[in-house]
């Protein structure tokens, strides 16, 4: 190759389109943003499609987050169907995060990763009966490598593409004593659940804390306004001295973030075992 032709193919734009079931607003559209954020940093021309099957109410807000922070060169987000899947070979790669129902359209493409992001067990079978297309699984974590070869026979070769915590929550100003409230908060921000997050555990600990008046609780999450949740959290005497917020856009992500550290405030794991910085 000459220097020539080495020069146009490094200045030609790699195109990687990202499959996975729901926007929402979480790890999976944290790590795509970690990963634009990073091509745009390091100059690399680089631009990633990510395509959803469903929309839970986080899209408008991943897609206008996108635009404010000037990552449109390098990020775009959308719907896509089933049956109207795009042409995949305009695609250098394709990553499909935890969505096996797509395998059947997907059977003659030659770019086709998986990434597994999913710590439940019976989520990750799909593992025992890939493609034989499929050149590779992409995971967030050495040890979550360790995990599936102990799991898997014959896997495809694993690949270890971390995802830390995004610069922005590090720019975030030491605190300024602009307090609103008189209490250190304790955080948990997940979606609510009892299978996939450990929110219960979480509510334990916030319950040792119930008649500490120099700490508070705050809590956002899908599933914050479940009836039960609630009387849950009034039987542990916690729910009056609890914050509790459904969803945040993105963008309102590193202020929430700076509350807490404002207040001198702590954020809890709201994981059982996913690999990732946010966590």
């Amino acid at each position: 190759m000459t220097k020539e032709e080495q020069g146009k193919h490094t200045s030609r734009k790699m195109n990687i389109l990202i499959i996975y079931q729901f926007c929402t607003f979480g790890g999976v559209e944290r790590a795509v943003l970690n990963r634009a954020r990073t091509f745009r940093k390091h100059h690399q021309n680089v631009n990633i499609s990510v395509g959803y099957l469903r929309d839970h109410g986080a899209l408008h807000s991943f897609q206008t987050y996108i635009h404010t922070n000037e990552l449109d060169d390098h990020l775009s987000a959308f719907l896509l169907r089933e049956e109207a899947m795009p042409d995949l070979a305009q695609y250098d790669f394709v990553f499909i995060i935890d969505t096996p129902q797509l395998f059947k359209h997907t059977l003659h493409a030659g770019n086709v990763f998986i990434e597994c992001h999913t710590p439940t067990f019976k989520n990750r079978q799909y593992l025992e009966r890939l493609p034989e297309n499929i050149r590779g699984i992409l995971v967030p974590s050495h040890a979550f490598k360790s995990i599936l070869q102990e799991e898997f026979q014959g896997l495809p070769l694993i690949f270890v593409l971390p995802n830390p915590v995004a610069e922005e929550f590090f720019e975030i100003p030491a605190p300024v004593n602009d307090r609103i409230y008189s209490a250190a908060p304790l955080a948990y921000f997940a979606r609510v659940d009892d299978e996939l997050k450990n929110f219960p555990e979480t509510a334990s600990i916030f319950e040792l804390f119930a008649a500490d008046e120099n700490i508070m609780f705050a809590v956002i999450g899908r599933g914050v306004g479940d009836a039960h949740l609630l009387c849950s959290l009034e039987n542990k005497k916690i729910l009056g001295k609890t914050f509790l917020r459904d969803q945040i856009g993105f963008d309102a992500a590193p202020a929430f973030a700076r509350m807490i550290k404002d207040h001198r405030g702590l954020f809890l794991s709201s994981s059982k075992g996913e690999s990732f910085g946010l966590s």
